[in-house]
């Protein structure tokens, strides 16, 4: 994921660098009884580099996260499962900082769980742990972040569903979850740069930019021609991918173009072809697809709008208004969220537990500001 490029803080020692005289620059503390403030664009908040913003975000089956580029999370929306990592199961209708997660550089959610790496290649995880999703080697929820029980060094992570997999540095790929809470190695993963987990498979791109899927395929998602679960990754004879999206059960491999071919379950339209027919097989084109989440796919169109197609859209692609400027959109099962280039998270769909982030419980069809933390 690539940090925002953007600036603005309106503290002069927001760039890092002491005073006249020589002195270390004030911390945040210190700057906030100094009644120092921030212009707009760091309304999310100052660190040490300047403007603290959100550049990236996802989202669960009612909750969302946010890693901004310090590296700090803020999570808001669902909490029955202990979703938002603040050690409580109160619902939060805005961002609410994620305790004791500092140095993150990836993050992704699952259903009721969430998870990132660190700068040294740990992961921690949070939530719902009744399938062993945290990787700690139980099944008890976690009201703040545990140390997956990996040895490994980890420099990427996915999660979906009930399940949550990891790239080491060597290119294997360890997952844990779906009724086993301790890291196993999958086999045929291997040399790989990218991955993404379904509600109950998952993808891998290889170094030489083939794709391998293994996990359920009731629906064709594994994409190799057949309904056969594999526990092995399997290739599907792709070639030039860069990257992977995984629905509920349907999956999309990308080239370095955004260009994309997609396969799977079918029934909401979520592949986009005009039919509501499975594909066992990579064969529905498409020249740019961004996201995939729940029986829903969303990628840009024409002047750089975001359309969506599938659950709640159709068959056909369907505008989502003002994200043409967002560099990161993320789409669950109900609700979506993006990341737009003046450094704020804005999310759209189902509200119930506060999972948009605007203070509300409204839903709202157009996306709207998450509010940062109070």
């Amino acid at each position: 994921m690539g940090a925002l490029a953007l600036s603005g803080c309106g503290i002069a020692a927001a760039q890092g660098e002491g005073s006249e005289d020589g002195a270390p620059a004030p911390t945040l503390t210190e700057r906030a009884v100094e009644g120092a403030m921030c212009d707009a664009p760091c309304r999310w908040g100052c660190d040490a580099e300047g403007c603290d913003v959100p550049e990236w975000v996802v989202v669960g089956d009612a909750h969302s996260c946010a890693l901004r580029e310090s590296g700090s999370v803020d999570c808001w929306g669902s909490n029955d499962h202990h979703e938002l990592g603040d050690e409580s199961t109160t619902a939060r209708a805005r961002a609410a900082l994620v305790g004791g997660i500092r140095g993150a550089i990836g993050i992704d959610a699952g259903a009721h769980h969430t998870c990132v790496i660190d700068v040294e290649g740990a992961a921690w995880c949070w939530g719902a742990n009744d399938r062993g999703q945290l990787g700690d080697g139980t099944t008890e929820a976690r009201g703040a972040p545990v140390m997956v029980r990996a040895r490994e060094v980890l420099v990427d992570i996915a999660a979906g569903g009930d399940r949550t997999c990891a790239a080491t540095r060597e290119g294997d790929v360890l997952c844990w979850g779906a009724g086993d809470p301790m890291p196993r190695r999958i086999v045929g993963a291997t040399r790989t740069i990218e991955l993404d987990v379904g509600d109950a498979h998952a993808c891998a791109v290889r170094a030489d930019g083939e794709v391998a899927c293994w996990g359920d395929n009731a629906d064709g998602q594994l994409g190799d021609g057949t309904r056969i679960a594999r526990t092995e990754a399997t290739p599907l004879g792709l070639h030039g991918m860069i990257a992977v999206r995984t629905g509920r059960a349907h999956t999309c491999a990308i080239d370095a173009t955004t260009q994309a071919v997609c396969w799977g379950d079918n029934s909401a339209g979520q592949l986009g072809d005009g039919t509501r027919e499975d594909r066992l097989a990579p064969s529905v084109q498409h020249r740019s697809v961004l996201t995939l989440g729940g029986d829903r796919t969303c990628g840009r169109v024409a002047f750089g709008d975001v359309a969506c197609w599938g659950e709640g859209y159709g068959v056909d692609k369907a505008l989502v208004p003002i994200l043409d400027e967002a560099s990161v959109v993320t789409i669950g099962a109900r609700h979506g969220c993006a990341v737009h280039r003046i450094g704020t998270a804005r999310c759209w769909g189902a509200n119930e537990a506060g999972q948009i982030g605007d203070g509300t419980n409204d839903t709202h069809e157009t996306p709207i500001d998450a509010l940062p933390p109070s």
